[in-house]
């Protein structure tokens, strides 16, 4: 949506877990093909709110570890995500189709 709103980029944190996906439909809404860019990111849509669900970068690291590729650890002063965190990100991440 920043795009939308004149941004000239974008910083994205689904991108850790789905880049290509994340750059194709940035790439489709620059070169004016809204549809697949407007139906990828309301496709994205619940798994951003699930990665945004605690403070970041806790759920996105998270979400890498689920991929497994990195271990599930944090330095303070972040703390391990909730129970119901990692259960909800590992449903949007096999819903998208990450898992």
């Amino acid at each position: 949506p920043i795009i939308a709103l004149g941004g000239a980029g974008v910083i994205s944190t689904i991108a850790n877990i789905a880049p290509k996906q994340t750059a194709k439909f940035v790439a489709d809404f620059l070169e004016g093909d809204l549809q697949p860019a407007i139906q990828e990111q309301l496709k994205q849509k619940p798994l951003i709110d699930a990665i945004f669900s605690e403070v970041n970068p806790v759920p996105i690291k998270a979400a890498v570890s689920l991929l497994g590729k990195c271990d599930l650890h944090y330095r303070l002063p972040l703390g391990m995500p909730e129970d119901a965190t990692l259960v909800h990100l590992e449903e949007e991440m096999t819903a998208y189709g990450l898992l």
